[in-house]
């Protein structure tokens, strides 16, 4: 598009339409506020889903949790180690907060698989826009307006990583919690046969649940930091270039 036309009928997005603009521009811009409203709508409603889902897997760590430090409740040291299989009820109990650790972690192995290909996608396209936008808010900062612009972009677009960082970073120090839940609880009490379940617990909950973006990046808030601190180093070396060009 023209500087001329552009000046003449602006939009959102600065493209060359083959149609003729001084005829269809309402329908243009129309049509262009249109689908910006629907993709931002649809971004937002993915990443709340995606926020529920794993605000329910934390939830459900909690209520595992509970149930691990107060399945115990008589405070009796006469303890029978050695109960029948079918009088053991701390065994029965015991069991029962195996099957629902297992359900968690398969929970947390379905949220991973359904996320990871398009959290990968979505990784490298922020970093390509971030890294663009951070340029050239740098390049324009003697135009005031188009450095606000892009910079206001970049910023949503960190902004956007964060809002899938915090969540997972969540999920994984719960998932740590679990070890903390069973030996809050009055293991001591328990029969061997309790104890024993209670130790392959604690033994798989020490490697946290994480989710990651293609396997290769795993979204927490210490890969977060890592990322704003190279945007910050990157943005300074080019705003030393461009104070040297300006």
């Amino acid at each position: 598009m023209a500087n001329n036309e552009t000046e003449k009928y602006p939009l959102i997005f600065h493209v060359e339409y083959v149609i003729n603009m001084e005829k269809y521009y309402y329908i243009v811009l129309t049509y262009s506020y249109f689908c910006t409203v629907a993709f931002c709508t649809a971004a937002v409603g993915i990443d709340t889903m995606f926020v529920f889902y794993v605000q329910h897997a934390c939830g459900i760590i909690t209520i595992l949790g509970h149930r691990l430090e107060n399945f115990i409740k008589d405070g009796s040291i006469d303890v029978d180690i050695y109960p029948e299989k079918a009088n053991d009820k701390t065994f029965k109990f015991a069991g029962e907060c195996v099957v629902l650790h297992h359900h968690i972690l398969r929970y947390s192995q379905l949220l991973e698989s359904a996320n990871t290909a398009s959290f990968f996608f979505q990784l490298g396209i922020n970093m390509v826009c971030i890294s663009f936008t951070g340029f050239q808010a740098v390049m324009h900062l003697n135009k005031p307006g188009e450095a606000f612009r892009y910079g206001s972009l970049a910023i949503t677009q960190m902004c956007h990583l964060l809002y899938e960082s915090l969540p997972a970073q969540h999920l994984y120090d719960h998932s740590l919690r679990v070890c903390e839940f069973a030996a809050n609880g009055n293991w001591y009490l328990a029969s061997l046969r309790t104890r024993r379940i209670l130790n392959l617990m604690i033994l798989r909950s020490q490697k946290p649940i994480q989710l990651t973006a293609g396997k290769f990046y795993t979204l927490n808030l210490e890969n977060f930091s890592a990322v704003r601190q190279k945007y910050d180093n990157y943005t300074n070396s080019d705003n030393h270039i461009g104070s040297r060009s300006i």
